[in-house]
């Protein structure tokens, strides 16, 4: 699948990463419809559905049934070179998901109420 993600560098690479945690913490991507990109193979039956994340990036096809609705075969992804390189590094579900929360604000948490009973301390007399 022909390929057209930004290069990035430093900072927004960084950043780029961050956000991408939002898509691997949930294991979703936010896919919107695309123009099928230049120079994309036509299927030899079906149709060929593209979709860019709204977040990171990542395009997706999909070969379909416009008639039936069905998904004919497996989903496709073309996913960034720098998004591949974070993947690379295996870190686990919980490393993505603590660096996409971290980019939310607080108030997006209900927290446990905190009790702040204490217990006195008896203190001995001197003799």
């Amino acid at each position: 699948m022909p390929t057209s993600h930004p290069k990035l560098t430093r900072e927004a690479l960084q950043e780029a990463i961050v956000e991408a945690a939002r898509c691997v913490s949930s294991r979703r991507h936010v896919l919107e419809p695309i123009e099928p990109p230049l120079g994309a193979p036509r299927p030899s039956f079906g149709s060929y559905l593209f979709q860019r994340c709204l977040v990171c990036g990542t395009v997706t096809r999909d070969k379909v049934s416009r008639i039936t609705g069905q998904r004919i075969s497996p989903r496709i992804y073309d996913k960034p070179a720098w998004y591949e390189a974070a993947l690379a590094e295996r870190h686990d579900g919980d490393w993505w998901r603590a660096t996409y929360w971290e980019t939310l604000d607080v108030s997006f948490f209900l927290d446990a109420e905190h009790t702040t009973k204490v217990t006195p301390i008896k203190r001995r007399k001197a003799s």
